[in-house]
């Protein structure tokens, strides 16, 4: 039964007993009447006092919740400001990084020397290497831009910048650079090979032309004199000896990274010219060598067991002092890349080098191969060869 039931109970109790009471009603009567209509007013005063009670403390609810909702409403309004703000200032940012990155590039659209000349260039770079939108593409056209570079402080300069820690460098990124370095060197040695009936090619050039370090300048200029494009010659000549440094450094960087790694499935070499590489001790076992060349490089103790190894040239270099090498390999060059094959040729080799030592390496390599060698074999003339023993 409920409160409002029982109330209902207590006000017909509470009418009952005053139409009961008259003139003629006794004062215990009327004692018992006032006391029923006091309990009535009590109880109808208790009922209301208790509704009250249940708005009070609803109301006290939600004041409560009220208190704890408007700081947290007002934090949510201040981090909904932060985040918008945040991501108007990220997105200025990033309005900003675009328009330097522009700028960037067309600082490079004249020569490249000219770009790595300006003191600004490098830290313009670097700003952009931890960049997430441009990060990667500010490697890439470094790495393009050392493969058209023919100054070597500048060269230095940008490699140091591009891989500051060495271990990170990868075989990828530096065959990059040398790809298109060999490009750049294409260029230079069509401009440094001139033909015209004014000039008299002295017959010890080699495909470098007038770019060989054989002669001075004084002489290269004397060879040029009545050439009317000596100035572009002479250019040419002195950017290819920067090419030449830059192409020693990524080979020897190359020869690094294969002494420190190992791959089963050997290196992807292909296509690469190599100049002045120390090689030595370098195991070529199952790598890709074709149409690589190893211009002047050391080889000594070198295993020269490539997987793939067509056109592959080492021409100038102390192939003779390898551990080991492909029996198919071993006979070509015992038979067409002897020291003197090309008259006039430089070779480096190590001290001590003569046609003794020359014969004594040839036959430990047969012998590992167990490959005849006396058919093949032919000394070299000493009169043909320009030697170094700077190995």
């Amino acid at each position: 039964m409920g409160p409002s039931v029982m109330m209902e109970d207590l006000n017909r109790v509470s009418q009952a007993a005053l139409s009961a009471a008259n003139s003629d009603s006794s004062l215990d009567e009327l004692d018992k009447i006032s006391s029923i209509a006091r309990a009535t007013a009590e109880a109808r005063k208790a009922e209301i006092d208790a509704k009250n009670a249940t708005k009070i403390l609803s109301n006290e609810f939600w004041k409560t919740w009220t208190s704890l909702l408007i700081p947290i409403a007002s934090l949510l309004t201040v981090l909904a400001t932060v985040y918008i703000q945040n991501k108007q200032l990220l997105l200025t940012r990033q309005q900003i990084e675009d328009t330097e990155w522009r700028d960037f590039l067309g600082s490079m659209r004249n020569s490249q020397n000219s770009a790595i000349s300006d003191v600004t260039f490098v830290p313009r770079l670097k700003s952009f290497l931890p960049s997430e939108t441009y990060g990667a593409q500010a490697v890439d056209v470094g790495k393009r831009l050392m493969g058209n570079l023919t100054d070597k402080a500048g060269f230095d300069d940008l490699y140091d910048t591009l891989f500051p820690v060495e271990k990170d460098i990868t075989l990828h990124d530096i065959t990059d650079i040398l790809k298109n370095l060999q490009r750049t060197d294409a260029y230079l040695q069509t401009a440094c090979s001139p033909v015209d009936p004014v000039l008299s090619t002295p017959p010890e050039f080699s495909s470098w032309g007038y770019c060989v370090d054989t002669i001075t300048d004084e002489q290269a200029l004397s060879y040029l004199k009545n050439y009317g494009g000596k100035d572009v010659v002479m250019q040419a000549r002195k950017n290819s000896f920067a090419t030449t440094y830059e192409e020693k450094k990524l080979s020897n960087e190359i020869a690094s990274i294969i002494k420190r790694q190992t791959s089963k499935n050997g290196f992807d070499l292909s296509g690469l010219v190599f100049e002045y590489g120390d090689f030595s001790s370098v195991n070529f076992s199952s790598s890709d060598l074709t149409n690589s060349s190893f211009d002047n490089c050391d080889l000594s103790m070198t295993e020269v067991t490539p997987g793939k190894s067509l056109n592959t040239d080492f021409n100038t270099s102390n192939w003779w002092d390898a551990k080991a090498i492909s029996r198919t390999i071993l006979e070509d060059l015992i038979a067409n890349r002897f020291p003197g094959f090309f008259k006039g040729e430089e070779i480096h080799v190590h001290k001590g080098f003569s046609q003794d030592y020359y014969l004594q390496q040839i036959n430990r390599l047969c012998r590992v191969d167990e490959l005849d060698c006396s058919k093949l074999l032919k000394p070299y003339k000493e009169e043909s060869l320009h030697i170094k023993d700077d190995l």
